[in-house]
């Protein structure tokens, strides 16, 4: 090749972009004319520059979703914290509702019993009157509000 015509050729690296302004040489080497070698540097620096911003987008988005996971995050122990006290206070709830049957059973017992076989039944009375949350009984009865709650329980 010429000087001259050197002047005005480029050696470059195969590039698929590239293609349809280079000629491709036998011996395997692909040239462009200098007047395209311009035009093709800045199509591919164009490329570039689109895909590092594409790619600060998906960095900015990544860093906003962290974002939104920590407050998830923290969203999610707050809630637990909050599931747990609800699990103690049901549990709580539970016992009680429990201790509370006990004792409308014990009740329903002592009020369905004939009145001949309570003699024998003061030691449970007398612990049923200590109770404090055992209130209404007198004796061998109990009240008209326990009767109506141990109805309602059934």
């Amino acid at each position: 090749m010429s000087e001259a015509v050197q002047r005005y050729i480029w050696r470059a690296p195969i590039y698929e972009a590239s293609t349809q302004m280079t000629d491709l040489y036998p011996d395997g080497i692909q040239y462009v004319l200098a007047a395209d070698h311009d035009h093709i540097v800045a199509e591919l620096q164009a490329q570039v520059e689109q895909l590092t911003a594409e790619r600060a987008r998906w960095v900015e988005n990544a860093e906003a979703l962290g974002g939104k996971c920590d407050q998830l995050e923290d969203r999610y122990r707050e809630l637990d914290a909050v599931v747990e006290q609800r699990n103690a206070e049901c549990s709580w709830k539970h016992k009680e509702i429990e201790r509370l049957r006990k004792d409308a059973d014990r009740y329903r017992w002592l009020r369905d019993r004939p009145l001949d076989d309570k003699t024998d039944l003061e030691p449970y009375i007398r612990a049923a009157k200590e109770d404090p949350m055992c209130w209404g009984l007198n004796g061998n009865w109990a009240d008209d509000r326990i009767d109506a709650a141990l109805e309602a329980s059934r």
